[in-house]
């Protein structure tokens, strides 16, 4: 299986590592372009590849793993996503340290404001509630 990486950061690394020690193929994606991520790349192996988000998104399976604040950004540069599976691995957090403050978002949830960006796809949400540390650990324990 192929899997596209919307966003480079803790989150994504963690779960491209799982993906890749099992034989899948991961392609990273991040608002500075493919060349900056070749040392992630190199250190991943050869299952590893990196794409502009755009191109990551026509995987198999997405991960939507970026900062809040980008995703209307991110979500306007993709293809269409029709019946796509796209994990939305975010938290409507509008500001971060050193005072998080939550998005307003009315009466919808994150997901279905993420889904909303994302018509077409079937949004999954999965791993928003740990840290990266605990995702990229050896799940056994």
């Amino acid at each position: 299986m192929k899997i596209g990486m919307l966003g480079a950061g803790t989150i994504a690394q963690a779960i491209a590592r799982h993906a890749v020690r099992h034989g899948h193929e991961v392609v990273l994606s991040n608002s500075r372009g493919p060349d900056s991520l070749a040392p992630l790349v190199q250190d991943l192996g050869p299952l590893a590849s990196a794409a502009t988000p755009a191109e990551a998104a026509t995987a198999d399976l997405v991960v939507l793993a970026v900062g809040w604040p980008q995703i209307p950004d991110v979500a306007a540069r993709l293809p269409s996503l029709d019946g796509t599976v796209v994990i939305d691995a975010t938290n409507q957090f509008a500001t971060l340290h050193p005072r998080p403050t939550v998005a307003d978002l009315g009466e919808i949830t994150g997901s279905e404001y993420v889904a909303s960006l994302l018509p077409g796809a079937r949004v999954v949400k999965a791993f928003n509630s740990l840290f990266a540390r605990y995702i990229a650990a050896d799940p056994a324990p």
